[in-house]
């Protein structure tokens, strides 16, 4: 039997955000988006959020922003935004809302929200939010100096050992403890935004001050960015990413005195930032050569005609690229024969030759 509409998921978009999630937005299970819409290219997705792990309101978000920036950005307002679908995974976004008020406490509502200069809905030029550049060289040279600057000298293991008396400063447990850099030498150039990688200077970090004792089962998540302190909201312990039975030993805010790691946290803070909420714009998934070879292996690229269409039965139609690829190019196909309907005068009567055995028909593909 031919396939449905919905068997085939003539469905462009995500049906609850408006627009498809990267694989990145789906990892972090993200509800919150902000796009940033551009003159020359379609929009693309700025940073998001998971606000069902760590609520959001304005004021918080504002400050991140200037976070994330090392204060940098330039003016700017945010709006919640109307989502349109142009193309395969393509999108423009319309104003649809109030602007935030940067000073409000207000729970923002989990949702679309578009990055203007202004609030006439002005592009704007830039945002000066680029991310966590790569850290590392792959060279024999870079990785043996990395592994040095890595361990921690007998020394330094003395001195925090006695000053933390052996306990975790996130848990104050005892039971499985390990020392570790709050920000690892290796990759203080990346975090600190270094252009001279090679001969950047390490030594401030190698410092009492930029270690912590951690329990082991944290490390690997604090590494990973999946937690990290804001120290400038009384040390509060943020959660980035679900850390599963390991987030329930995470306390609200760390409990002892820790102004002296102050610093370092909020570097760690930061580049926790822009690794987890920048970026995961849906090109980062299907950027156009891939839909450009997936329209190409279905039959319907541009130099394509109908009978080079693979049948709808092929399971890559199946795929969440191969379903948007069928939705775009059977509206193109509905526009075409409208737009030859209305040349032609009305009373012509409209081919089903092409939707037939696609969807909606219930006769067989192979009688």
């Amino acid at each position: 039997m031919a396939q449905d509409s919905q068997a085939v998921g003539l469905t462009p978009s995500d049906p609850i955000h408006g627009h498809v999630l990267s694989e990145k937005s789906k990892q972090l299970d993200r509800d919150t988006f902000v796009f940033f819409p551009t003159t020359m290219t379609p929009t693309i997705l700025l940073f998001g959020l998971n606000q069902k792990l760590t609520p959001m309101s304005p004021v918080k978000l504002y400050r991140w922003i200037q976070t994330m920036s090392a204060g940098r950005t330039l003016p700017f307002f945010l709006c919640p935004a109307e989502i349109e679908t142009y193309g395969i995974f393509c999108y423009y976004i319309h104003p649809n809302g109030p602007f935030l008020e940067p000073d409000s406490e207000e729970l923002l509502p989990p949702g679309n929200y578009a990055w203007y200069e202004d609030r006439n809905c002005k592009t704007a030029k830039d945002t000066f939010l680029y991310g966590v550049e790569e850290a590392f060289k792959d060279t024999e040279k870079g990785v043996e100096r990395l592994r040095k600057l890595y361990r921690i000298s007998p020394d330094l293991q003395k001195s925090i050992l006695a000053r933390d008396s052996r306990r975790c400063r996130v848990t104050d447990s005892t039971e499985d403890v390990i020392l570790t850099w709050i920000v690892p030498p290796p990759w203080a150039w990346a975090m600190v935004r270094s252009d001279d990688p090679p001969n950047f200077d390490s030594s401030p970090f190698l410092v009492p001050e930029n270690i912590i004792i951690l329990r082991k089962e944290l490390k690997v998540h604090f590494y990973n960015h999946n937690f990290a302190v804001d120290v400038d909201d009384d040390f509060r312990i943020v959660v980035f990413r679900d850390m599963g039975a390991e987030q329930a030993l995470l306390p609200t805010r760390l409990a002892s005195d820790n102004s002296t790691m102050a610093e370092f946290l909020r570097v760690h803070f930061r580049a926790t930032l822009n690794f987890m909420l920048l970026g995961g714009d849906i090109s980062d998934t299907y950027p156009p050569g891939k839909i450009l070879s997936m329209m190409d292996e279905l039959g319907v690229g541009d130099d394509n005609t109908d009978d080079d269409m693979v049948p709808l039965s092929d399971e890559r139609w199946q795929t969440e690229l191969g379903k948007a690829i069928l939705a775009d190019h059977l509206q193109s196909r509905m526009l075409d024969e409208d737009s030859d309907s209305s040349a032609e005068g009305s009373g012509v009567e409209e081919s089903t030759e092409f939707y037939e055995g696609a969807v909606g028909s219930d006769e067989s593909d192979n009688d």
